[in-house]
């Protein structure tokens, strides 16, 4: 449910969390903003599944993109990029990460 998942959002202090199916591929994507704006307008979402208010799946990218091209990919409409490692696990990439590859 949309209360679950900000409860996933708050306890791991995050903004945005892909969306799986049962079968843990990946079908959406849900933001902190989206979630707001949504509730500000029905606070009854609350209890509703996922899947109701979730937007389109975050790009996936490869590992072998430079940070450059990895924050020209990120904007508006494209919050956070997932990306496969070599044993197959799928990991968030955030304008927070990008930032800190920048700074460091």
């Amino acid at each position: 449910t949309v209360s679950e998942a900000i409860g996933v959002l708050n306890r791991m202090a995050i903004s945005q969390i892909p969306v799986t199916d049962e079968s843990g591929h990946i079908v959406g994507s849900l933001t902190d903003s989206t979630i707001l704006n949504k509730l500000i307008d029905d606070p009854s979402i609350k209890g509703v599944a996922v899947q109701a208010v979730m937007d389109k799946p975050f790009k996936f990218v490869g590992l072998d993109n430079t940070v450059d091209v990895l924050s020209s990919l990120i904007d508006r409409e494209n919050r956070a990029l997932l990306v496969r490692d070599d044993a197959e696990r799928v990991h968030i990439i955030t304008q927070a990460d990008l930032l800190a590859a920048m700074t460091n």
